[in-house]
């Protein structure tokens, strides 16, 4: 329970992709503006590269008080031993039907020094055990659109994290949604309860740093946002670039990616790089690579680019999509509810292609070069600050009423 300095919260991270980033940190923002309420943030960054783990760090602290940030690994570990390691907790949780659990570790207390647990992740992270009143802020639950983009095979471990983590996510206090689009699919789809969602008015958005005024941008290039990884369908993906390319188009493709340049290059050990066809892998190794080792960096090259081809895996929870939107330039993206709904408040300013097929796309990328004179992004979102703090305060009480009946 929260002591006389006010509640201790953790934000647990599932993973350390920008979106997830830019997720945590608008989080923190509106929980810190709560109110006399919370005490202190503790943020379960996990780990990584060393300078990109300090990066991430760096900037999730930025002109923040009272927040740290801990080094953190999620484990998988039996269900049964999740039992008997929280059983002192009694706490009423049914593992029926769940092989594995995933815990946070921090090698200290794992965050059980806090009152409340904010886990900013999608099933991929698996079922995270609720050991402490718990709300699930996960992004657009996209494998129910598109399989494709998180896993290849019915035989995917992707599937049986799913389960784990709708399990859980159906015991767990509360679970947050960005969007009326995901509060539908937390239920229809995940088997949240309704009574147990909410949804923000203001989706959790983290604003880019503002880019130099002096870049001028580039109406022919198309910055593509991929990783070397099967939710971006490179599969897909890569061969409508490289047939586009081969027909004459006219655009000029540059990679943005968070992964090292060199996971694209001929040497590249990643499956979905080594299985593209001879031709593909020659055109990807001639592209310009920009690694995105920053927010600044990302918000220059949406600056500099005409066009912004956001895949369906580099845009969980639309996040990316409200970014390129607002930064002026053209976006591209694959034809689904989510997609729709951010073209429709955009003012119809994206162009989607219609199915994930190679002929649609290079269709697509002539139809844009076409049309480059055209109207760009808008902005996607309105500034309800306010309600917005209202609403996490509303999930922080229903949390902490949580926490009183275990009590």
């Amino acid at each position: 329970m929260a002591g006389d300095d006010g509640l201790k919260i953790a934000v647990l991270l599932g993973d350390t992709k920008m979106e997830t980033l830019d997720r945590a940190r608008a989080l923190v923002e509106a929980v810190r503006s709560v109110g006399a309420r919370v005490g202190s943030i503790a943020i379960g960054l996990p780990t990584a590269d060393e300078v990109y783990w300090r990066r991430s760090a760096s900037w999730l602290l930025d002109g923040l008080s009272d927040v740290v940030v801990r080094r953190m690994s999620w484990e998988r570990v039996l269900a049964q031993n999740a039992r008997r390691m929280f059983a002192p907790f009694n706490l009423p949780i049914s593992l029926q039907g769940i092989k594995r659990l995933t815990l946070p570790r921090d090698w200290g207390t794992n965050f059980l020094d806090c009152d409340q647990w904010l886990l900013v992740a999608g099933p991929e992270t698996g079922g995270v055990f609720p050991a402490k009143p718990t709300a699930i802020f996960c992004g657009s639950l996209v494998a129910r659109r598109v399989p494709t983009a998180v896993a290849r095979s019915i035989d995917a471990p992707y599937w049986d994290d799913q389960t784990a983590a709708f399990r859980m996510w159906r015991q767990s206090a509360v679970a947050v949604a960005n969007s009326p689009l995901t509060a539908a699919d937390l239920t229809s789809y995940a088997g949240v309860r309704p009574e147990k969602i909410v949804t923000l008015s203001v989706p959790l958005d983290s604003r880019l740093p503002d880019a130099p005024a002096r870049l001028k941008r580039d109406r022919r290039q198309l910055l593509l946002r991929i990783e070397p990884d099967d939710a971006h369908a490179l599969n897909v993906v890569l061969p409508a670039l490289q047939r586009y390319l081969s027909e004459g188009g006219g655009l000029l493709p540059v990679i943005a990616t968070e992964a090292p340049p060199a996971a694209f290059g001929s040497k590249s050990q990643i499956p979905e790089i080594i299985w593209l066809p001879e031709a593909v892998r020659h055109m990807v190794e001639r592209l310009p690579i920009e690694q995105l080792v920053s927010h600044q960096r990302w918000a220059e090259l949406l600056a500099l680019s005409g066009n912004v081809w956001i895949t369906v895996g580099a845009n969980s929870d639309g996040g990316s999509l409200r970014q390129a939107l607002r930064s002026g330039a053209r976006v591209i993206s694959l034809d689904c509810q989510l997609t729709r709904l951010a073209s429709q408040q955009a003012g119809g300013a994206m162009v989607l292609i219609p199915q994930l097929t190679v002929d649609d796309m290079v269709e697509t990328l002539h139809r844009v070069e076409a049309d480059m004179g055209n109207a760009s992004g808008l902005p996607v979102l309105n500034s309800d600050l306010a309600s917005l703090r209202r609403e996490i305060g509303f999930v922080l009480d229903r949390l902490l009423e949580i926490g009183r009946a275990h009590v």
